[in-house]
């Protein structure tokens, strides 16, 4: 039987994210079906391994998981990478991954993850893009602020998510100046992004899934409480 692994940065308490969405549907599909935690990655002898979850059924709201075995993701058919797991060991992981790759299939590819999984890379993908600027520098993100004829703007790291660390900046705020300095950590160690505002994110956002170059699916991300998001497909 085929086996299939995704790599998630819990086992804690599911919610209805991808995760949980995917990894039902690839257990429904009669795949082994392994929840391997991406904070366990280890390397023996160019061997990728770490700590997993063998899936018995499906998994559900609030259900907590054990990862008591150790898995070898080169022994996997089929590898969904989900979550790198804490920010500063990114790279270190997706080195691992690549090496597991010689070996297994990924879904999505460590070269994708390295340099297409970021909000850099957006404007070479889209027509039309809102103004961006994105620097540790503050000084470089202020002038930019201040000198561009913008009314609104979006502060937010590069790599978040789920809404963490995200503020709206309307020309002339009184806070602009200190949000700026915060989020570039002062002594210009962290990378921020200063993005021009668009309305119509009110009216929700469509994300795609493409495989190749061929549209699969799309769905709509819905914010809920404490940040939370419930993915629609």
């Amino acid at each position: 039987m085929a086996s299939v692994c995704f790599v998630v940065d819990t086992l804690t308490s599911f919610e209805i994210k991808n995760y949980m969405i995917l990894g039902n549907a690839a257990f429904r599909l009669g795949y082994d079906t392994y929840m391997l935690l991406s904070d366990t990655l280890s390397l023996s002898k160019n061997i990728v391994s770490g700590r997993c979850y063998k899936m018995t059924s499906e998994i559900t709201t609030g259900e907590g998981l054990e990862a008591g075995q150790v898995r070898e993701l080169n022994s996997m058919e089929f590898c969904w990478v989900l979550s790198f797991g804490r920010r500063e060991n990114f790279l270190d992981v997706i080195q691992m991954h690549w090496i597991a790759s010689k070996s297994t299939t990924y879904i999505n590819s460590p070269q994708s993850l390295m340099f297409l999984n970021n909000k850099y890379v957006v404007p070479l993908l889209c027509e039309t893009y809102p103004a961006t600027y994105a620097s540790s520098d503050f000084e470089f993100l202020w002038e930019a602020y201040t000198a561009a004829s913008i009314s609104k703007w979006v502060v937010k790291p590069p790599a978040g998510s789920l809404g963490r660390d995200v503020f709206i900046l309307q020309k002339g705020d009184i806070n602009a100046r200190s949000i700026l300095q915060t989020m570039t950590d002062h002594a210009k160690t962290k990378y921020c992004l200063l993005q021009e505002y668009v309305p119509g994110i009110l009216n929700g956002e469509k994300r795609v899934i493409m495989v190749g170059e061929e549209i699969i699916c799309w769905y709509i991300p819905i914010a809920i409480e404490n940040a939370n998001i419930e993915y629609l497909h």
